[in-house]
């Protein structure tokens, strides 16, 4: 892998981890204003996918083979892809909150 590709990789990593940071500190506010599930899931799901993010950029060092590099990559996805569910989940319970709440208002 030439250094182009490596700098493109990083700058990837790099805006990648700075919005997953942004989302958990979102979430991190959004607990401490309104303790509810949607504001539980939601924290859970950023902190876990931004801790595989960083489990996943060194995946490669983990791996012994490139056997190994596509099947700790595969996983990771996998966990990901689990963890921006729990926190769809929490994001769609909050929407459904504030509809709610707003009804309440409107009525």
């Amino acid at each position: 892998m030439d250094e182009n590709h490596l700098t493109l990789y990083g700058i990837g990593y790099i805006l990648g981890f700075l919005t997953q940071f942004a989302v958990l500190v979102a979430c991190v506010i959004l607990l401490f204003r309104r303790r509810s599930l949607a504001a539980i899931l939601m924290l859970i799901g950023s902190l876990t996918t931004l801790m595989l993010s960083g489990l996943s950029a060194f995946s490669g060092l983990l791996a012994d083979s490139p056997q190994d590099l596509v099947l700790y990559q595969g996983i990771t996805i996998i966990l990901k892809e689990l963890c921006y569910l729990i926190f769809a989940v929490g994001l769609l319970l909050l929407i459904l909150q504030y509809i709610r709440q707003y009804r309440l208002l409107q009525a």
